[in-house]
C-alpha cells in the first residue's frame, strides 16, 4: 500500500468526499492530507479521518475557570479565565513543552507573571477589560521559559488622534486611519450672548454639555461632549451637530465606553481655572477641553499631553496608563469673559 503521508516534502490533496471513498487501512495511519473542501489538514488514524494533531484535533478545547485559583495548569485545560479580587500572582504547573494555552483575565487589581515570561506585553494589563494572552511553554525544564502574544482588548483605548477644527464651523477633519467601529468623541465650545441651545442631529449622541456665564460683554458658553460610533465610510471631513461658531476637535478612540465625567461650569471673569480628572480605571484616557469666549487660554498638568490650545479653545489627554489617580489640570483664561472645562474618561 502507497503511503498518503507527506511525499517530498509535499502533502497530497483531498476532498471531503474523497475521505470517504480513499482506500486507507491501519498500516496508513499517521497519512496526512490536505483537505481543499475545509482548507485544513487531515490525517488518518488507523480508522478514521481526523483533524491534524490526533483524535483531539477537532475536540472542543477545555476552558478552566480558574475561580479563586492562581494556578495555570497546562496539563489540565487549553482556555483559562480569571477575575482579579485582589493583587495577584500567577503560577504555572504541568508544564507541557510546546502547548499554547489561552489565558483571559479581568479585574482591577495588580497582576504578576510567574517567573521565565519572556514577553514584555504582559506588562500591558488594564484591569478593566478582559486582557487576552497566549503563551507557549517551550522550555519545561526546573527552569522553564514561556513566550506570549499578548491581545489587547479592542475596548481598550489606544493612543487617540486629535484633529482640531478651524472657528467658525462644524465641519471637521476625519482623523486618519478611521475604520468602523472606532469610537469618535466630539468636544465643541459655542458662545453667545444669551445662553446657546445644546446643537443636536447627525447620529451624534450627547455625552454632557453645560452652560454657563452672563449676557454681554460677558458672554454665555456652552461646552458639549458627544459620541458617534464610525461605520469606515466616512468622507475627508466629519460634520458635527448644529452649526455657527463651534470650535471643535474630534478624538478618535477605541470601541471604549464613557467610565467618568468631571467638569467645572461655564463661569464669568474667572482670572484661570483648575481641574482634576476624577479617579478612574487603570488604562483609561482622560480627554480634557475647555472653552474661553474670547482669548488664547493655555494649560498645562503634570501627566497631561496639549493637543489643542489657541483662540478660543483648550485641549489635553491624561493617560492612566499604570494608575488610576487623578491629575490636575489648570489652564490660564482671559479673566473678563466667561470659561468652563469639562474631563472625559473613556476606557
Amino acid at each position: 500500500m502507497k503511503s498518503y503521508g507527506i511525499r517530498n516534502g509535499v502533502r497530497p490533496t483531498i476532498t471531503t468526499a474523497e475521505e470517504g471513498t480513499i482506500a486507507l487501512t491501519a498500516p496508513d495511519k499517521g497519512a496526512i492530507f490536505y483537505n481543499t473542501d475545509t482548507d485544513s489538514l487531515r490525517t488518518w488514524d488507523g480508522s478514521a479521518f481526523q483533524d491534524a494533531g490526533g483524535a483531539s484535533g477537532g475536540a472542543t478545547p477545555v476552558v478552566v475557570d480558574m475561580g479563586a485559583g492562581v494556578d495555570i495548569d497546562f496539563s489540565a485545560g487549553d482556555i483559562f479565565y480569571k477575575t482579579l479580587t485582589a493583587n495577584t500572582t500567577l503560577t504555572a504547573s504541568g508544564l507541557v513543552k510546546g502547548k499554547t494555552v489561552k489565558v483571559v483575565i479581568t479585574g482591577i487589581f495588580s497582576l504578576t507573571w510567574f517567573s521565565g515570561m519572556l514577553a514584555t506585553e504582559v506588562n500591558g494589563y488594564a484591569g478593566n477589560v478582559n486582557n487576552v494572552y497566549y503563551i507557549t511553554c517551550y522550555d519545561d525544564t526546573i527552569t522553564p521559559l514561556f513566550s506570549t502574544l499578548f491581545v489587547p482588548n479592542l475596548n481598550q483605548f489606544t493612543t487617540p488622534a486629535i484633529v482640531s477644527s478651524s472657528f467658525g464651523t462644524n465641519a471637521i477633519n476625519t482623523p486618519v486611519g478611521i475604520q468602523a467601529g472606532d469610537s469618535l468623541y466630539l468636544l465643541t465650545s459655542i458662545w453667545g450672548s444669551s445662553s446657546p441651545a445644546l446643537a443636536t442631529g447627525g447620529g451624534w449622541s450627547v455625552i454632557k454639555s453645560i452652560v454657563g456665564g452672563s449676557g454681554y460683554p460677558a458672554y454665555y458658553l456652552r461646552l458639549s461632549a458627544y459620541h458617534l460610533l464610525a461605520t469606515g465610510s466616512e468622507g475627508s471631513t466629519i460634520v458635527g451637530p448644529g452649526s455657527g461658531d463651534n470650535v471643535c476637535f474630534l478624538v478618535r478612540g477605541g470601541l471604549g465606553g464613557i467610565s467618568g465625567i468631571t467638569d467645572t461650569a461655564p463661569l464669568t471673569s474667572p482670572s484661570s481655572r483648575s481641574l482634576a480628572s476624577s479617579v478612574g480605571y487603570v488604562g483609561d484616557v482622560s480627554l480634557l477641553f475647555g472653552g474661553n469666549v474670547v482669548g488664547n487660554p493655555t494649560g498645562s498638568g503634570t501627566g497631561w499631553v496639549n493637543y489643542a490650545q489657541g483662540n478660543p479653545i483648550f485641549g489635553a489627554t491624561y493617560d492612566h496608563g499604570s494608575t488610576a489617580a487623578s491629575n490636575n489640570y489648570n489652564a490660564n483664561v482671559n479673566g473678563t469673559y466667561t470659561s468652563g472645562m469639562m474631563i472625559v474618561r473613556i476606557n
